[in-house]
């Protein structure tokens, strides 16, 4: 439907870089639930483009990454745009500077992660696995994960991707929403440009992604980098917006000393306005002077000072006692692991706007018991559990529902509230083989 029929048929896609797929998932311009927006009336985002980049080293290997570099190129350009136009918000661009976007002057993401992310293959890779990572893990600076590697193999070394580089590049998804649609025809490129530039395939080197600037030109991966558009094959429409943020920062990966993380500046931040981080300046470093400011602080707020900055202490440093109080924990009995992970998970699922509260915590056994017969010798009611011998009895699991008049809706898909668990420490009785529990956690 969006193939561009006129092409000569020996320039037709030959799928060797981009490749292209379409499912019914998949959102077409002038069908879909995104909404134009007349953002740049010009067309022209020539004097946005970020810093040129090669896929490739000459004269030994391709990364078979366009669709990557396009789209992280796309986003770049989005980006530069909000910043010359002062359209960015202060706070956006301070948080994307804490995690080391502009590192080098200028924003720049690591085309090699999300090449990698995203699984491109030997041949390439197609546009919705670029950006169904981008949205899923983020993006990454380019400073933390460079070009590098002697041959394709190594440059999509999923070894070399740490959990400290997905914990940064997450935060960029807590930064941006994003979304994509096919052009539902080629012919429409100059009204779509007006709301951003545009990834498009052209038959060059067999297939090939890059960026539609104008529409007649586009930003490349190769050299010469700005070049005059072929025939186009096909369109992807891309956006970037910047989110509304809470004030507060939320601490969510471990930090020890001899670690560097942009995450760890926040923490000497925070340990600074209260007191106990006493260095002149905030350097990304966890060295000694860290290490001791995060013992004093763990010994005032009633904690093991072990110098580890682990979810006990992300739960001190994320929460107020105001936001602790106001989830009623203190009824359900819960023991202090399992508790302070609750908090975490309870505070991450409202941050993605779930509402949640905890309907069960600590049981005794003659409670376990009686829960066990409800469905079995009174069949008038449900069955609730599936064993007399549950975490419940010791303070070791909890159950949730939603809030307010809904508190199991229909349809819902309970995975995305059980991975959250599972980011927090928690197991979850959606996982069970047998007689699963979507409602179920516990440690």
């Amino acid at each position: 439907m969006w193939y561009n029929k006129k092409m000569p048929k020996k320039n037709k896609v030959e799928q060797t870089g981009f490749l292209f797929k379409i499912t019914p998932q998949d959102y077409i311009t002038g069908a879909s639930p995104l909404v134009f927006e007349d953002i740049n009336p010009s067309g022209d985002w020539t004097k946005y483009i970020p810093k040129e980049e090669k896929q490739y080293v000459y004269a030994i290997f391709d990364t078979f990454s366009c669709t990557t570099f396009s789209a992280l190129n796309k986003i770049e350009i989005a980006i530069n745009y909000l910043i010359k136009e002062k359209k960015l918000p202060d706070e956006i661009r301070t948080r994307l500077n804490e995690l080391g976007f502009f590192a080098d002057g200028s924003f720049n993401a690591s085309d090699r992660f999300t090449a990698t992310m995203s699984g491109t293959m030997p041949n390439g890779n197609y546009f919705q696995n670029v950006w169904d990572s981008i949205r899923k893990d983020g993006i990454l600076p380019e400073v933390l994960l460079p070009f590098g590697g002697n041959n394709q193999l190594e440059y999509l070394n999923k070894n070399l991707i740490t959990p400290e580089m997905r914990a940064v590049a997450l935060e960029f998804t807590k930064l941006f929403d994003i979304g994509y649609e096919w052009l539902s025809d080629t012919k429409t490129l100059d009204k779509e440009l007006r709301q951003c530039a545009i990834q498009i395939a052209i038959p060059e080197i067999g297939s090939h992604a890059v960026v539609a600037i104008t529409k007649n030109t586009h930003f490349d991966s190769y050299d010469p980098f700005i070049k005059t558009n072929p025939a186009i094959a096909y369109g992807m429409k891309s956006f970037i917006r910047p989110k509304a943020l809470n004030a507060t920062y939320q601490f969510t990966t471990l930090m020890k000393i001899g670690m560097r993380t942009p995450e760890v500046l926040q923490l000497q931040k925070r340990l600074k306005d209260e007191g106990f981080y006493t260095y002149r300046s905030i350097t990304g470093f966890f060295g000694s002077i860290t290490d001791k400011a995060v013992k004093a602080y763990q010994k005032a707020n009633g904690l093991r000072p072990d110098g580890i900055v682990g979810p006990k202490t992300h739960a001190v440093l994320n929460l107020k006692k105001k936001v602790q109080n106001s989830f009623n924990l203190d009824k359900f009995d819960l023991i202090p692991e399992i508790e302070t992970k609750a908090i975490t998970f309870l505070t991450m699922a409202n941050n993605a706007s779930y509402k949640l509260r905890i309907t069960s915590g600590r049981r005794t056994q003659e409670e376990q018991n009686t829960k066990f017969e409800q469905g079995r010798t009174d069949k008038t009611k449900p069955i609730v559990t599936w064993t007399r011998n549950s975490k419940h009895i010791g303070g070791r699991a909890f159950d949730i529902a939603f809030t307010g008049r809904n508190p199991y809706p229909a349809n819902f898909d309970w995975e995305i509230l059980g991975k959250m668990g599972e980011l927090c420490g928690l197991k979850w009785g959606g996982r069970w083989r047998k007689n699963k529990d979507n409602l179920h956690f516990e440690i």
